[in-house]
């Protein structure tokens, strides 16, 4: 009973989340190069909407560190969270850009 509960706390959830966001992210990308337009905004939409429940369990389970005042727990983790939530955003960014160039590069060649 007590792993299901731990289970369903939003602040452990942030690996999942952010494993569905780089997949979304990519299936988009593969998408757009084999010429897919149809569904596009909507996996971009969820994509993103992953990457930001992934970034908001990431900081309910630092609220919940600083609530238990486990400093320990927020000194070694926090640090290089932050950089691995940096340089997540930015691949996010530039997988969802590189989709989008993509796509209009095709939209915009003669046919």
């Amino acid at each position: 009973m007590e792993v299901l509960r731990l289970l369903i706390r939003p602040a452990y959830w942030w690996w999942a989340l952010g494993a569905a966001a780089f997949f979304l992210a990519l299936v988009t990308l593969f998408r757009a190069i084999a010429g897919h337009k149809r569904g596009q905004e909507l996996l971009r939409f969820v994509s993103l909407s992953c990457a930001l429940g992934a970034m908001l369990s990431q900081y309910y389970l630092v609220n919940s560190w600083v609530a238990g005042e486990d400093w320990s727990a927020l000194l070694d983790c926090v640090p290089p969270v932050s950089k691995l939530l940096t340089v997540a955003v930015i691949v996010g960014l530039g997988l969802h850009l590189s989709a989008l160039v993509i796509e209009k590069w095709r939209d915009s060649r003669p046919a």
